[in-house]
């Protein structure tokens, strides 16, 4: 079996097992269930295209767009679809399932680096610009002796995903010690499962990000720091995939979908609570939740300086095996 097929292989039994954890029904704010579509039907003179995006905000940004009619002016009808983000998406994207997915900028590295035929066309969400407002939060129990990043040596810590951002924004903030970062045991769980396991002592400590971070801070954990914007603020972590091929052979949906993108980011930027207005209507968020939340990013091109951070902290801990290309990995 070839080393990109042994990839998938594993890859796709990680989605099945992320699939059938965000099934569960008892979690609170549970983003990632049912399918969204941009109004319309694909055959009134609109390109259908599939597209797939982290549970929680980056899946809220789409719909946003969506509502707004932003991929609709590009000539787009888009079949929505919410997923468990990292490289739970990457199978689908060469398969063929999916056209464009969001994933976190660290995942689209690693399957990069590993070989795997896809391209990062355009950048997800990013970080607030200052360490005090940004939409990612580390929790613990009020009890909990941990007070830092570093006291998270020796620790369980649940991440939405394995090798994924959360784990590279951890290291980051510990100055990429490989042998402090190798002590922490990463426990993998949905965002929405996250708060209850903590409370539970199943984990030690979360890496949320929104709307879960205000559920948490709502039912009594206590935010160690905002980790994103305390590596970098503005830091890019998410970013829009495709495949080799789709970029090849369909340049001008690619393209449709980037355009739709940018005006998606410009019309959250000129007007945020029009946004969080509209998360009820997008979102299972309630009206008193959405009013809460602490608000993403999105900006119209990629941070090169964000990438280029993320892939020096990860040839410091072995996630990356080769040094990263930008030219080749990233349109734009």
């Amino acid at each position: 079996m070839s080393p990109i097929r042994r990839f998938l292989t594993c890859v796709g039994a990680v989605l099945a097992l992320a699939l059938a954890a965000a099934g569960c029904g008892n979690a609170d704010y549970d983003l990632s269930a049912g399918t969204y579509n941009s109004g319309g039907k694909a055959q009134d003179g609109l390109r259908k295209i599939t597209v797939a995006d982290t549970a929680g905000m980056p899946a809220a940004f789409v719909r946003y767009g969506m509502q707004r009619g932003h991929f609709k002016t590009q000539g787009l009808f888009i079949d929505f679809k919410t997923s468990g983000g990292g490289t739970t998406v990457i199978p689908s994207l060469i398969s063929g399932e999916l056209d464009i997915a969001g994933s976190a900028v660290v995942s689209c590295m690693i399957a990069i680096d590993r070989g795997l035929p896809v391209k990062i066309i355009a950048p997800g969400t990013s970080a607030s610009d200052t360490a005090t407002k940004d939409f990612s939060s580390l929790q613990v129990p009020q009890n909990s002796p941990i007070r830092d990043v570093a006291g998270l040596a020796g620790k369980r810590v649940a991440v939405n995903t394995l090798q994924g951002v959360s784990d590279v924004v951890i290291a980051g903030l510990m100055n990429s010690d490989p042998k402090v970062f190798s002590t922490i045991r990463f426990v993998e769980m949905p965002f929405p499962d996250m708060v209850a396991a903590i409370q539970r002592g199943n984990v030690d400590a979360g890496f949320l990000i929104e709307p879960f971070g205000t559920v948490g801070l709502a039912r009594g954990l206590r935010e160690v720091v905002q980790p994103y914007a305390a590596l970098r603020p503005a830091l890019q972590v998410g970013g829009y995939l495709a495949a080799s091929e789709t970029v090849k052979t369909k340049p001008a949906l690619v393209a449709a979908f980037q355009r739709g993108l940018r005006l998606t980011a410009q019309d959250i930027a000129a007007d945020p609570e029009s946004f969080r207005q509209a998360l009820p209507k997008i979102s299972t968020l309630d009206a008193a939740m959405a009013a809460k939340v602490r608000l993403n990013q999105w900006k119209p091109q990629n941070d090169r300086a964000s990438l280029e951070l993320f892939a020096g902290i990860m040839r410091k801990i072995g996630y990356l095996k080769h040094d990263f290309d930008y030219g080749k990995a990233v349109m734009g």
